[in-house]
């Protein structure tokens, strides 16, 4: 079923509707991928490495984060690396901060410059208040929430062009320097991938919308606190045909009461809308719904 989309730019009263400039940026980008190993992180590594056939004449530089490499082995992904364009593998625990600033550090060493960060790891504990543990509740903040404010701020001046030898953290976004002039198109992106979650509360979600709620705020302060150096993006999700919670992708693509986007439909259009859009106009917040979410949000394949 097709998606429909919903463009909004943040206000106290969210009224301001704003459109996207049609101009689309082709140049070879950096992309750092949070949460590459499968569901919409695999599908969007794929997408930008031109593995699809809309793709095959743009090649880039994709980095993946995986959580595990003993738990999670070489998939398919990394097969097609000589085939495509080039594929950076790093693995990281992202509920633990101290592997995060030694995680900064190595892609940093590698790659001088990241013209685009996606936060896009994420976990769901879906219980009841009572049944939830403070573990639970702890480590569904620390992915969801603290790993993309650490990412942001330890990444922001390595995307900006500033030397990051001190410490890898951040001081001032000042002093750029010709070198660190970003003009418009070479304006970097942080996209936070969200959930429906982040904005209606569900029985038996606290800590997941507790955690995208809380992911809302930071991107949407973080909007206006790096325009116009950086654009930052939430895009806020409807039910995906994952693996994430309960139920497998192919029972929820297979499902009757509800319906649900694939990945590959939230990687195109990650790809089509944010990432090769020119920056003027991008909204700091977007939706992107299958048919009926509201209506079925909550409810179970």
């Amino acid at each position: 079923m097709t998606a429909y989309l919903l463009k909004k730019f943040y206000t106290l009263h969210r009224t301001k509707n704003i459109l996207y400039n049609n101009e689309v940026q082709t140049q070879k980008k950096v992309i750092l991928i949070t949460g590459g190993r499968g569901g919409i992180g695999k599908a969007l590594a794929e997408r930008l490495l031109g593995t699809t056939k809309e793709d095959k004449n743009i090649k880039h530089e994709v980095i993946v984060i995986q959580v595990d490499k003993e738990e999670f082995p070489e998939s398919d992904l990394s097969q097609q690396k000589a085939q495509t364009a080039t594929k950076f593998s790093y693995q990281a625990d992202l509920s633990d901060p101290d592997q995060i600033y030694q995680l900064v550090k190595d892609v940093s060493l590698d790659h001088p410059k990241i013209d685009v960060l996606v936060n896009n790891a994420g976990i769901g504990v879906y219980k009841d208040i009572s049944e939830l543990s403070l573990e639970e509740w702890q480590k569904s903040l620390d992915v969801n929430v603290t790993a993309p404010f650490l990412l942001t701020k330890l990444f922001l001046n390595n995307m900006i062009g500033k030397s990051t030898e001190s410490d890898l953290g951040i001081n001032t976004l000042t002093d750029f320097g010709e070198e660190g002039t970003q003009t418009q198109k070479e304006k970097p992106l942080i996209l936070n991938v969200g959930s429906g979650c982040g904005e209606y509360g569900v029985a038996g979600r606290s800590a997941y919308c507790a955690s995208k709620f809380a992911l809302r705020g930071l991107s949407l302060s973080l909007y206006q606190e790096l325009a116009p150096r950086v654009n930052v993006i939430y895009l806020a999700l409807g039910s995906v045909a994952t693996n994430f919670g309960d139920h497998s992708s192919q029972e929820k693509l297979n499902s009757e009461k509800k319906h649900y986007l694939s990945t590959r439909e939230v990687a195109d259009f990650i790809c089509r809308e944010i990432i090769f859009k020119s920056p003027e106009n991008l909204p700091p917040e977007i939706e992107l719904f299958p048919q009926g979410y509201l209506e079925t949000l909550g409810q179970h394949p």
